[in-house]
């Protein structure tokens, strides 16, 4: 996770206390962007735009997954269409939940239904109402087995 998402985390720590340090996340850590993601980093500002803090986050995650071969996690859609012009695999948010809901909540709707309304309680856009909606919307998207 670059340093820039590391400092919006921290800001959104300010709001909502249980959101988690990098450093205590067994899935994740912390890496300071090279020299050459920096220079892709700016690009991508340049080409987002915004105040001088507009979305730093994004453009660090597109730089540091395309020049480390990683996928991005991503949910902006113009952060979405840079990673598609600089070739960068992503995903969004909501298939992240839908991967957990297999692989570590065992199936456990309840989990993941919590997980997206809290989610969604922190002020996140997503395109569904509510955790319980989650499901309908993701075997309409394909993401759920259609059996």
């Amino acid at each position: 996770m670059p340093t820039d998402v590391d400092r919006e985390i921290k800001a959104g720590q300010e709001v909502h206390a249980d959101i988690p340090d990098v450093g205590i996340t067994p899935w994740a850590r912390l890496v300071s962007p090279s020299e050459a993601e920096e220079w892709t980093q700016l690009e991508v500002k340049a080409a987002l735009g915004g105040t001088a803090t507009d979305n730093l986050g994004e453009c660090a995650v597109i730089a540091v997954a395309k020049h480390r071969g990683m996928t991005a996690l991503l949910d902006d859609r113009a952060a979405i269409a840079q990673a598609d012009l600089h070739q960068v695999a992503h995903h969004d948010t909501l298939w992240l939940v839908v991967e957990a809901h297999f692989v570590l909540f065992g199936q456990d709707r309840g989990r993941t239904i919590k997980v997206v309304d809290d989610l969604i309680g922190t002020g996140m856009y997503l395109p569904i109402e509510s955790g319980d909606s989650l499901f309908v919307w993701a075997w309409e998207n394909g993401w759920l087995p259609r059996d």
